[in-house]
């Protein structure tokens, strides 16, 4: 943790808040979003050291977990500990329904954090059905206390992240709100909750008015795909700060490289070998956050017909947990597509000879804890996550159903 986030002296702590703690923390102007299952300490430590980020948030956690303590708390709170003597600011993020689950879930790692953040962004279906995220933004009156309690009762700064209305001053007036109610930093995703997929160009115009309306920093999120891209965000805003979440899980040196640059299958296999080292030193809490990862960073290639037996070995194959095993699995796909990883000086070929997929299944160690936890972890939380995945795509379902009948009664 950053000491220089809360200045102690012999009688008491002060906490700083507003422009004070952004000062305080290095005024950061790259930020790795918080994104579920994925921005966990392996990704983090990458992202900073590797891809000029200078402040990252955890993945989105749910506030509720943590009253009840089930099987995602001790997940999330072991990792957030892994990266306790974090060189680099870090924001915990929780999503909640009450003032009381954030506060207890808050005080739960705030020792191990720089601040906390309340999402008030995430549009996903799982979020629509819980009423978490950016549908807390229909009920001012709960975030005002989440946020007024969080800002009296912590000993860490709030923070808010939150999207924009179709009305512009009623955004601006949520803001407004946040801000009273003690909010020291917000971040502006600058599109709709509607816009779940990421459709459209971010309003970045209102992202400029919610600036010159606030006295506390402000953080710009949506389509930053690469530098060149953030420097323009922060010019067009205003913002003390860009963040990246969807692009930066494609290319993880984003903030340091052009936006064309994990398009390239050498710099994207570099990205996913680099990944994974960091993922040895740093194990995240279960392979499915490796597993999730790879498969974004090498995407272009794994998506391919003539790859998904790679694609399958690498997201699905639950042999498949070890390091070695996917550093395999990307030689393949290397060898396949002509990239020369050897001569890239990205593999030694003395310790990497083509393995086919079922020597790589085959492939095991001596066992050891750690290895014993990397394969009960291989299958533990994929099970729940897979779960809450199909319940998810089941509501898709039903909701392209429900719009298919409407247009046919309306044709009749």
């Amino acid at each position: 943790m950053l000491k220089s986030a809360t200045t102690t002296t012999a009688q008491t702590t002060v906490r700083h808040t507003g422009w004070e703690f952004w000062k305080s923390i290095g005024a950061p102007k790259f930020v790795c979003a918080p994104m579920v299952l994925q921005s966990e300490t392996a990704f983090r430590r990458f992202v900073v050291e590797k891809g000029g980020c200078d402040l990252a948030y955890t993945p989105m956690m749910h506030a509720d977990h943590f009253a009840c303590r089930d099987f995602s708390f001790k997940e999330h709170l072991e990792d957030v500990i892994l990266d306790k003597d974090h060189p680099y600011p870090l924001i915990a993020q929780f999503c909640a329904t009450s003032a009381d689950d954030f506060v207890a879930a808050a005080k739960e790692v705030e020792e191990y954090v720089d601040a906390v953040d309340l999402n008030l962004g995430c549009p996903q279906t799982k979020a629509e059905k819980e009423g978490f995220g950016a549908f807390m933004m229909d009920k001012p009156e709960i975030v005002k206390e989440i946020v007024t309690r969080a800002a009296s009762e912590l000993r860490v700064p709030i923070c808010c992240k939150i999207r924009i209305f179709h009305d512009d001053e009623k955004t601006i007036a949520f803001a407004k709100m946040l801000q009273d109610a003690g909010c020291s930093v917000l971040t502006v995703h600058g599109r709709k909750r509607e816009q779940r997929h990421h459709e459209g160009v971010p309003s970045f115009d209102l992202i400029r008015r919610i600036v010159d309306t606030l006295h506390i920093p402000v953080i710009a999120n949506g389509a930053v795909d690469g530098k060149e891209k953030a420097l323009e965000v922060l010019q067009m805003t205003g913002a003390c700060a860009v963040m990246a979440a969807s692009h930066l899980l494609k290319n993880p040196i984003l903030f340091t490289t052009s936006s064309d640059y994990g398009s390239k299958p050498e710099n994207a296999m570099k990205n996913a070998l680099q990944y994974l080292s960091y993922a040895q030193q740093y194990p995240p809490p279960t392979c499915r956050h490796v597993r999730d990862h790879l498969l974004k960073i090498l995407r272009p290639w794994l998506s391919k017909r003539t790859n998904m037996d790679l694609h399958n070995m690498i997201g699905k194959n639950k042999s498949v947990y070890l390091k070695e095993q996917f550093e395999r699995c990307i030689h393949i796909l290397a060898d396949r597509i002509g990239v020369d990883l050897h001569g890239l000086g990205l593999v030694s070929e003395t310790t990497h000879p083509l393995l086919t997929l079922h020597d790589i299944k085959c492939i095991t160690f001596k066992p050891t804890q750690q290895n014993d936890k990397q394969q009960d972890q291989a299958t533990r939380l994929e099970e729940e996550v897979l779960k809450e995945e199909k319940e998810e795509l089941g509501d898709e379902e039903k909701e392209v159903e429900r719009n298919e009948d409407n247009t046919t009664g309306n044709n009749k």
